[in-house]
């Protein structure tokens, strides 16, 4: 089950259902020809975005490449180019790794003598979101998976996850202040008209946008968060390193748009399709617990007093805006990329987060919102 090869993720255009590969669907993206994804649950929205924009903007800046392209060849050359020196047979890129030494898509390595004992029958048990009161969404539903349930599992539980207990064995990502906060997306987004004076969004143009963005202002992003990121050849896709128990990684090791995989997951097959076996770790994956979130998230808005990311509420916090513009995520501003306003939204996004035992209320996935003058100005919106 290879994504680089073989079509495993579902996805709708205007005309048919079809199945891609993931440098497929990329290529349909850029051409916006993606309506939806029908296997994407609603709170792994953000976090399938995220993941894209991470990877691309990776793969791009290593090809030397400013534009995203539009065709599903390069995506697969740039991305396999990625990790072919050291897993030529792409491993990385497999759902299912027999050999547990090395990485599966979005599975570390697992290091001789940890067991992963806990069983996982199905995607929606794997993912990040709680249900274990049974209420909103309940348990173990997904009995009959398809492969992209399970990659869309990942993504969220890697790229998104907090802090989940099992005796301080289940730790979070470090793009988040602390374990019990959440990871939050703020951006501006293309939005088309739809009929009447409805909008919405588009999977493609928003990739497109961020894509172009993050590889513009690599540089910017280096000195505004100057952690000790290489400027070439940090390590992207952090599932591929081994990972011994109690050695986290360095921030001077990786890339600054680096894929997290914060918890030990392998998927297995079975005769009626795929299980999942997770464990625990002695510690974060990353050291960066003492920065707070503040790592050089592209969407994560930073306190401008505290020093640390950006934790939402249950209230929609539209105040926050104007005051964090000035010290706003680099997506939160038109730099590079200008929108009409008559096709462009702000996007506020939360995620469904776990928090110790409770499941975090989720904003709207987007909002039209009027801005003042010099907010405008200070996010170079068009005037």
């Amino acid at each position: 089950m290879n994504l680089l090869t073989e079509p495993l993720i579902r996805f709708e255009t205007k005309d048919r259902a079809e199945r891609g590969t993931l440098p497929q669907v990329y290529a349909a993206l850029v051409l916006d020809r993606v309506e939806s994804f029908p296997a994407l649950r609603p709170h792994q929205v953000p976090a399938w975005h995220m993941f894209l924009t991470q990877l691309g903007a990776i793969a791009m800046h290593r090809a030397g490449m400013a534009v995203p392209p539009h065709d599903a060849g390069t995506w697969q050359r740039i991305i396999r180019e990625l990790t072919r020196q050291e897993f030529p047979s792409d491993e990385p890129w497999n759902l299912v790794v027999e050999d547990l030494t090395k990485p599966g898509f979005l599975q570390p390595p697992v290091p001789e003598g940890v067991k992963l004992e806990a069983e996982k029958a199905t995607p929606d048990e794997l993912d990040m979101v709680i249900t274990a009161k049974n209420h909103d969404l309940k348990q173990a539903v997904a009995a009959d998976a398809s492969p992209d349930d399970w990659i869309f599992a990942l993504v969220s539980l890697q790229t998104c996850e907090g802090y989940g207990g099992g005796a301080g064995g289940l730790q979070g990502i470090a793009r988040m202040n602390k374990g019990s906060s959440s990871r939050s997306l703020l951006a501006l987004v293309p939005m088309a008209s739809a009929a009447g004076d409805a909008t919405f969004l588009r999977f493609g143009r928003r990739l497109r946008r961020d894509l172009t963005q993050l590889v513009a202002r690599r540089g910017e992003l280096m000195e505004r968060f100057p952690l000790g990121y290489p400027a070439t050849g940090g390590r992207g896709l952090v599932w591929t390193a081994p990972w011994p128990d109690g050695a986290p990684l360095a921030l001077t090791e990786l890339d600054i748009w680096f894929i997290e995989a914060c918890r030990r997951v392998r998927l297995g097959r079975l005769d009626l399709g795929i299980s999942a076996q997770a464990g625990t770790s002695r510690g974060r994956r990353i050291n960066a617990e003492h920065l707070n979130g503040v790592v050089g998230d592209p969407w994560a808005p930073v306190h401008k007093v505290e020093s640390k990311a950006l934790t939402l509420g249950q209230d929609g916090e539209f105040d926050l805006l104007a005051p964090m513009s000035r010290h706003a995520p680099p997506l939160f501003t038109t730099v590079h990329f200008p929108v009409p306003s008559s096709c462009a939204g702000l996007c506020l996004c939360r995620l469904l987060l776990s928090c110790g035992l409770c499941l975090k209320h989720s904003a709207p996935a987007r909002s039209r919102i009027s801005f003042s003058a010099p907010v405008r100005r200070a996010i170079h919106w068009p005037q």
